[in-house]
């Protein structure tokens, strides 16, 4: 059924179920990444997401992503301003699901 999928794979989401943030991918927005490009892909592959710069929402997420530029330095300079470096080290040291795309992480 699909609350069964929901609880096996929760960040695949169901039209007839909602997505709450527990249940979605956050795509951490700092101002520069290619945000279009990694939304259109996780939603061709049946998943939904949120871009955000809100730190609760990507702390409550099931996975987040950091799309990239290629430019670190500009990156980490940011992030910090956002007060998102934190959170993206507590997420490392509970080991969720963190994809950094070209940001050197």
């Amino acid at each position: 059924t699909a609350k069964q999928n929901a609880l096996i794979n929760p960040t695949r989401c169901d039209a007839r179920l909602g997505c709450g943030w527990s249940e979605m991918i956050a795509i951490i927005d700092y101002g520069a990444g290619n945000l279009r490009s990694v939304v259109n892909a996780i939603t061709k592959i049946g998943y939904q997401s949120q871009v955000t710069s809100n730190c609760d929402e990507i702390l409550e997420a099931a996975a987040v992503i950091l799309p990239g530029v290629g430019a670190a330095a500009d990156t980490m300079d940011s992030l910090e301003k956002l007060g998102m470096v934190a959170v993206i080290r507590q997420l490392i040291l509970q080991k969720r699901p963190l994809l950094a795309v070209c940001v050197g992480l």
